[in-house]
């Protein structure tokens, strides 16, 4: 009887501190934004699709703060520096009128790369894509974007539709792509492993 009553108790404890089944390891995905004039679609859209589908969410910027195209605040987790590849199962790009301020910056540079080389999958959104193209990501990759002659530039082979994946890159045309482009990041981590 004691015993029965210990293995109770026991099995209560570990349900209790969540280590019950176990369905996998819950994904985190880090979204890079631009301090200002982000796209309010790309971001919303693209961060609801992952947190609907029991992905993790982190927010990095250069700045301590971020807002999108009308001024709205994003609320930002941690800045560039702080950014620890292992922390993270994939990282996405989102696009927007100031982003193209980390085509060619060093710091995110050394984190795209970061991911890349740690075989993590790394994804953008519209003007997005070109911060990877300028990083040397694209080059003899399929992927799509906003504008085919900028990404032929970096040497990417243009595909025209919503979202492109090549490998372990993933780009997405603009707004209307982020459902899409966030459903193919899940789908991308699902394969990895899965959750």
């Amino acid at each position: 009887m004691r015993f029965c009553i210990k293995i109770v108790i026991v099995v209560t404890l570990i349900l209790a501190a969540g280590l019950g089944v176990s369905y996998g390891k819950q994904p985190t995905v880090l979204l890079l934004v631009s301090p200002t004039k982000n796209h309010p679609t790309e971001y919303s859209v693209t961060r609801q699709v992952l947190e609907s589908s029991q992905c993790k969410v982190r927010v990095a910027c250069k700045d301590p703060s971020a807002k999108d195209l009308n001024g709205a605040n994003i609320p930002v987790d941690l800045v560039l520096e702080e950014v620890r590849t292992s922390d993270y199962d994939a990282l996405a790009i989102i696009g927007g009128y100031s982003v193209w301020k980390y085509e060619g910056d060093p710091e995110v540079n050394r984190l795209l790369h970061g991911f890349f080389d740690s075989d993590k999958l790394i994804g953008a959104i519209c003007a997005g894509t070109y911060v990877l193209g300028k990083a040397g990501l694209l080059k003899g990759r399929r992927v799509t974007g906003p504008r085919s002659e900028k990404l032929r530039k970096y040497g990417a082979q243009y595909v025209d539709g919503l979202v492109q994946q090549d490998e372990k890159i993933i780009t997405a045309k603009g707004p209307s792509a982020s459902e899409s482009f966030g459903k193919a990041l899940v789908e991308a981590l699902r394969k990895k492993e899965s959750f």
